[in-house]
């Protein structure tokens, strides 16, 4: 168990958001961290389970994802080494609101949901990590948006052109009035 937690400790202090911390943040953090392996298939987290602690990936490989009410899932990003992640259900729920899953054997670092607050009151570099992680995540769902936007308009566009030059009926017509001399 001791070594587990020393492979935990040694990625959680040479992380990017680990590096500028006084020593009683870094104090704070070697004191709470923890490590979980999880199996290939093993769930990381569950949509609608409690939040309690942020996580990174050590090593392996996981995927977060998002399940319809039909069982569809869609796959939101993957999760490698040094990833870090549950920021956005950590500072807005009690939940987390996607699920995660090892795609191979994955050892997560465990920063308790206290830890994570108290270094958000009392660290501005860890802030300004925090800041960027969710920057990075808006950014990739706004991808999302927009080439689901992008692919929406071309179906339509696609839609209108074939109606156009079939001449078949349209319900994208737009009526011309001409005007008399």
């Amino acid at each position: 168990m001791q070594s587990h937690n020393n492979a935990a400790l040694d990625f959680v202090l040479t992380s990017a958001w680990a590096r500028n911390l006084t020593d009683a943040a870094r104090s704070r953090v070697r004191a709470q961290t923890r490590m979980r392996v999880v199996p290939r298939g093993g769930v990381v987290c569950h949509s609608g389970a409690p939040v309690e602690y942020w996580k990174g990936v050590i090593d392996g490989m996981a995927k977060m994802s998002v399940a319809c009410a039909d069982g569809r899932t869609s796959t939101l990003t993957g999760l490698t080494a040094g990833a870090w992640f549950g920021e956005g259900p950590l500072v807005r729920s009690a939940t987390w609101d996607f699920d995660v899953v090892a795609m191979r054997e994955t050892r997560i670092a465990l920063v308790p949901r206290g830890t994570f607050y108290w270094l958000l009151d009392n660290s501005p570099a860890f802030n300004r990590f925090v800041i960027g992680q969710l920057s990075e995540r808006l950014a990739q769902f706004l991808a999302v948006v927009e080439a689901l936007e992008g692919a929406v308009l071309l179906r339509l566009w696609d839609l209108a052109a074939v109606n156009t030059y079939t001449h078949s009926h349209s319900s994208l017509s737009v009526p011309v009035k001409t005007v008399a001399d």
